[in-house]
């Protein structure tokens, strides 16, 4: 494992993906803890371009927005090996770990529990909003005064009805990760990460091979 990345002094590795990997560090000049997310220079041309054009562009799209929600770009960088961005760090947990070791805290369930009781009138503001809140009703078979027990039943969840019903609705090892784009430019680097088996469909939903 490489040691550092520019002024950044790396503590471990996070995770690797088919462009490159992403790693824990340190900015020794104000000690902030970073993430930091690198892209692979030692690809064949083709993929270099493919992979840095992307690379690029996720760099001014996360640049560009602030919300509490996307993680915050602090610098970007190369070495001879690697380009780089650093950005916000932020701790986190397996999915599996929320249905077995480790339930949500009322700390963190009294946050989502805020901001989907808040966000639930600016989510109705006309009347296409609302409309498109009623045919939900319709299209998931929910009761009729679902939208009226709402709040209620959002600020009814505790810890142990959060964990029976992730328990019951989230399997980690059964996610299907649906991509779109540009096939000729996608596929292989979808393949790449090793997800599992890789279907390909067209517009219409149809199994293509």
């Amino acid at each position: 494992m490489i040691s550092t990345l520019g002024r950044y002094k790396v503590i471990s590795e996070i995770g690797q993906g088919a462009m490159g990997t992403v790693y824990k560090a340190v900015d020794p000049i104000i000690d902030r803890t970073v993430a930091i997310k690198t892209i692979n220079l030692n690809l064949s041309r083709q993929e270099l371009e493919e992979y840095e054009a992307r690379f690029q562009q996720e760099i001014k799209a996360a640049g560009r927005l602030n919300h509490p929600n996307i993680v915050t770009i602090y610098d970007v960088g190369k070495t001879d090996q690697v380009a780089y961005m650093a950005m916000e760090f932020l701790e986190g947990q397996e999915l599996k770990d929320i249905i077995t070791t480790r339930a949500p805290t009322e700390a963190e369930i009294k946050f989502a529990r805020d901001s989907l009781v808040l966000q639930l009138p600016g989510s109705n503001e006309t009347a296409g909003e609302v409309a498109g809140s009623y045919a939900d009703v319709l299209t998931y078979g929910l009761k009729d005064t679902y939208w009226n027990d709402y709040v209620d039943e959002v600020r009814a969840i505790t810890p142990q009805k959060l964990t029976m019903a992730a328990q019951k609705l989230i399997h980690p090892d059964a996610l299907t990760w649906v991509i779109v784009g540009d096939l000729s430019k996608i596929e292989a680097g979808v393949r790449k990460l090793n997800l599992g088996e890789v279907k390909v469909l067209d517009a219409d939903g149809k199994v293509l091979r």
